[in-house]
């Protein structure tokens, strides 16, 4: 795993093949995180001390409005119309302006959405639910 350092945080990057997009994942305390993408490598760099810079403005708070582990930094859980919910999931999406993309991250699960537009997210945050709950049916299945 590729990590990048700043300041007293560390931030591990991976690539997502089908947005060709980097996101970057800072562990916080209680398994919080904060997430970041981009395009380049020099534009995740920027995002990522951007990110580190507000959080430690904002106090460095042990938590910032979590859900289920999914740490959404800033105004977006305030905000309703950023928010997918589909079943029994719930999420935010967020709008990444250099690269032109709208994406988020299902809560706890580690599986990324995204699209050009909120109408793609949307759809590709409803087949992520779909795909993940067809996993948790197949794995029950397995464990009878």
């Amino acid at each position: 795993m590729n990590t990048m350092q700043y300041k007293k945080y560390t931030a591990e990057i991976e690539y997502d093949d089908n947005g060709r997009t980097l996101i970057g994942r800072i562990q916080l305390p209680y398994s919080n995180q904060i997430l970041f993408t981009a395009k380049s490598i020099r534009k995740l760099r920027k995002k990522f001390e951007k990110t580190v810079n507000n959080y430690i403005e904002s106090g460095e708070p042990d938590y910032h409005v979590l859900l289920n582990g999914f740490m959404a930094f800033g105004e977006a859980w305030n905000d309703p119309t950023r928010i997918f919910e589909y079943k029994d999931y719930k999420t935010v999406y967020y709008y990444n302006e250099d690269e032109k993309l709208y994406w988020g991250q299902l809560p706890g699960i580690y599986m990324l959405f995204h699209g050009a537009t909120i109408e793609e997210a949307r759809q590709d945050f409803e087949t992520q639910v779909e795909k993940h709950i067809q996993i948790r049916i197949d794995i029950k299945s397995k464990e009878e």
